[in-house]
């Protein structure tokens, strides 16, 4: 039997050094970017983003939170093809750009749009992803893409 003192292991700098990280590990919530790396696109929806909203100037009171918001969805741009090729066929690489921003006038929400463009297709312009991020926390709570006509 061991005889040893039971506060000694936690007096142990390893043992509160592998607690913490175990802790940070296991209580950081995950994103919907790392749902969408698992394979899990249950957020995402098919079609354009169809709530009442306004075109916001970057220019305006909003410019810090939306380039926030923005380079959370860039460093993810990998990811963005995928979320396209969930609900299309997709036979070419996408490369999207940002576009705009747009407010929800009912749930008060950021809407961030990016566009990739097809070429040589007679039907499509391309394809494009809405992001609707709460505008307290930041954080994407809705993603719908869709085909984008020729006009």
């Amino acid at each position: 039997m061991d005889n040893r003192d039971p506060q000694s292991a936690i007096r142990n700098p390893q043992f509160f050094i592998t607690a913490v990280l175990l802790l940070s590990i296991c209580c950081v919530p995950q994103t919907v970017f790392d749902r969408i790396e698992d394979g899990d696109f249950t957020m995402v929806k098919k079609g354009r983003y169809d709530r009442p909203a306004v075109f916001l100037d970057e220019g305006r009171e909003y410019q810090g939170q939306v380039l926030e918001i923005r380079r959370g969805i860039e460093k993810h741009f990998d990811l963005l093809p995928l979320i396209t090729k969930q609900h299309y066929i997709v036979d070419r690489d996408l490369v999207f750009t940002y576009k705009y921003v747009l407010l929800d006038t009912i749930d008060r929400c950021f809407v961030l749009r990016y566009f990739a463009r097809t070429h040589n297709d007679p039907l499509l312009a391309g394809y494009e992803i809405f992001f609707a991020c709460d505008t307290a926390t930041k954080h994407v709570t809705g993603i719908f893409t869709g085909e984008v006509p020729l006009e």
